[in-house]
């Protein structure tokens, strides 16, 4: 392999990240296109008019439809980049079961579950007892709401569907597609973030919008660091599914105290691994990698703000620019595709 001259670390960092927000703007945006000519409905409770009564068994179908067209066109796009640039298996990307058992994975993915669910649990429960401000508007409608249509809905988006289709596209592209060229402490960071702020039902001016951006960061970076540990997105799968069920009732104060109850007994081996986890992840390189990720998240939210129909040329242009790196980096190798350690990949323990 000598006399292979690599493209320097920034541009191929500065690659990765142009591809991870160039193909998940461009395939959305297709999405969108595509779902108003396939006429096939509201993708959610937030994309009805004010006031509207929803049919939840319609808006399950609409929802459905609109989450597989999205995430079908963003991962074919990803999966087909990964494929022609580095020659990326679907088990590159956690999709597989890596030497664990099925009783395994659900061992830490209730684990993961508890550890990291209890504060959003609390929040949704604090405001029978205390002033937290405006609420998201979907829960009060959720809430209100007592049929079979509601749990179509849920099971479709939030506790069925999404954990799987979000889980491969943060914790299994981006996460994946980042660990190579920023290392693995700064890819579980910047998909934490990006993964966040993707949730914008929770942009709301209180503390419970607040409190809920920031305990879904602090799960994130932990679904991050099991999918990196594990080499799996299942346990985070599971997690996530878990994290999403709608507790109502007497069921919410005893799912909190089971959860409590489990990091008790475990607290030993949770904060072990909550040591490790900032040991590794909060290093200096990885946080400079992660500014660097915010500045670019701030431009595509500053654009998606104030000049959105700028937003299919810049995000076309950041496919293409990534595009041109990465056939820079098979031409200098004579079309050979790089090992990870080329690739400074450092493994999981």
């Amino acid at each position: 392999m000598s006399g292979v001259v690599w493209p320097s670390r920034w541009q191929r960092r500065l690659a990765a990240l142009f591809e991870v927000v160039g193909v998940f703007i461009v395939a959305t945006l297709l999405a969108r296109l595509a779902s108003r000519g396939l006429a096939l409905g509201p993708a959610n409770l937030r994309a009805l008019e004010p006031g509207v009564v929803p049919d939840f068994v319609r808006l399950s179908w609409s929802a459905g439809a609109n989450l597989l067209l999205r995430y079908g066109l963003v991962l074919g796009l990803a999966f087909a980049v990964g494929w022609w640039h580095r020659r990326r298996r679907l088990s590159d990307y956690g999709v597989t079961t890596a030497g664990r058992s099925l009783r395994e994975h659900v061992g830490i993915a209730v684990l993961l579950f508890a550890a990291a669910g209890i504060l959003p649990l609390l929040l949704k429960l604090l405001p029978e007892f205390l002033p937290m401000g405006r609420a998201p508007q979907h829960w009060a409608l959720i809430e209100s709401m007592q049929t079979p249509g509601v749990w179509l809905y849920l099971f479709v988006g939030s506790f069925g569907l999404v954990p799987i289709v979000e889980e491969l596209l943060a914790r299994g592209y981006i996460q994946s597609r980042l660990a190579e060229d920023f290392g693995p402490p700064a890819a579980i960071l910047i998909t934490a973030v990006f993964f966040t702020f993707s949730h914008t039902q929770y942009f709301i001016a209180s503390l419970i919008g607040g409190g809920m951006l920031a305990t879904l960061f602090i799960a994130s970076v932990a679904g991050g660091y099991v999918r990196h540990r594990t080499g799996s997105l299942l346990p985070v799968i599971i997690a996530h599914a878990l994290g999403n069920l709608p507790f109502r009732g007497w069921l919410e104060p005893t799912v909190l105290g089971v959860m409590v109850l489990l990091v008790a007994v475990r607290a030993r081996v949770i904060y072990g691994y909550a040591v490790q986890l900032w040991q590794d992840v909060m290093v200096r390189d990885a946080v400079t990698a992660t500014v660097t990720g915010l500045v670019v998240l701030t431009i595509v939210l500053a654009q998606v703000i104030l000049a959105p129909l700028l937003l299919p040329v810049s995000a076309t242009i950041a496919l293409g620019a990534a595009l041109i790196l990465e056939f820079r980096e098979k031409r200098s190798n004579n079309g050979m595709h790089p090992t990870r350690n080329q690739l400074d990949f450092h493994p999981r323990t």
